[in-house]
């Protein structure tokens, strides 16, 4: 056995022994709880004064606000400040590609301290925007009328389906915006979520097996193009890339990660590729 054989089968060897789980709805968002304490996953940016913290319960804002317990588990995000100011927290995503549904979600408590909302520069909004900070799209935000006060907490939920099928390929970003220039203004954030239901790619092709994650928390698209990468590195030709393809996907089939169905699927669309050739 060559060294080149015996890379490919320990990689290989390493991978196989993931079982599938049956969630097909996928997590794209990272530490959407803030249970690690802290905005592990998140970038936290903003101008003037204040700024996004981790509460606790503990947390005493700035002016008329009191403590709040957080709205689940151990910790929520708090924006506060002693004047004007921008408080962002965004994650950014690679949008897969073949999405058939794609759904963003997050709880609040709102605490207008101000005598009304004002567009933008006393608001809550949430905003996709490209990767260069350029704003695709307001999936929400507060409006003058609404009620200042809201400890709900408020579950929120947007279908952004469209939105991200216009965008696969590309990293998008979640951007949650607190803007407060007229008076006090708190907003408490938990359980962030962008759930995206997609179909496994090979190469150009659309297998139309549902993404779905693995009991160690990868997913099915991310062990298959390991295997496809890996396979196109070693291949002198298609011919050997695709006897590669399919003895990887015999194991991956004998180990019970995929059907049989979905072998052959996944086997028509490599030999279909340009791989090798």
């Amino acid at each position: 056995m060559n060294n080149n054989t015996l890379k490919k089968g320990c990689v290989l060897a390493a991978l196989f022994l993931m079982i599938p789980a049956a969630q097909a709805q996928i997590e794209h968002i990272t530490n959407g709880g803030f249970e690690t304490g802290d905005f592990t996953g998140w970038t936290i940016t903003g101008s003037g004064n204040g700024a996004w913290v981790i509460n606790d319960g503990s947390v005493n804002p700035p002016g008329p606000g009191t403590p709040l317990p957080p709205i689940s588990g151990n910790f929520d995000a708090l924006s506060q400040q002693g004047g004007p100011g921008l408080h962002l927290a965004s994650e950014c995503v690679a949008v897969p590609p073949n999405i058939t549904s794609a759904t963003l979600s997050w709880d609040d408590r709102i605490r207008n301290h101000a005598n009304r909302f004002s567009d933008p520069n006393q608001e809550w909004r949430v905003l996709l925007l490209d990767d260069s900070g350029a704003e695709l799209a307001e999936i929400y935000s507060t409006n003058p009328g609404d009620d200042l006060i809201q400890i709900g907490p408020n579950s929120n939920s947007a279908d952004i389906t469209a939105l991200l099928q216009a965008h696969e390929g590309e990293s998008v970003c979640v951007s949650l915006e607190e803007q407060d220039n007229l008076l006090f203004f708190n907003v408490s954030l938990d359980n962030v979520s962008l759930l995206i239901t997609s179909t496994i790619d090979v190469a150009g092709c659309d297998t139309g097996i549902v993404d779905r994650v693995l009991d160690d928390g990868s997913t099915l698209s991310s062990l298959i193009n390991a295997l496809i990468d890996e396979c196109a590195e070693e291949a002198r030709n298609h011919g050997a890339f695709v006897k590669c393809v399919a003895h990887g996907l015999n194991d991956l089939k004998k180990a019970g990660i995929i059907s049989g169905e979905e072998k052959g699927i996944l086997q028509s669309c490599a030999a279909e590729s340009s791989i090798g050739k």
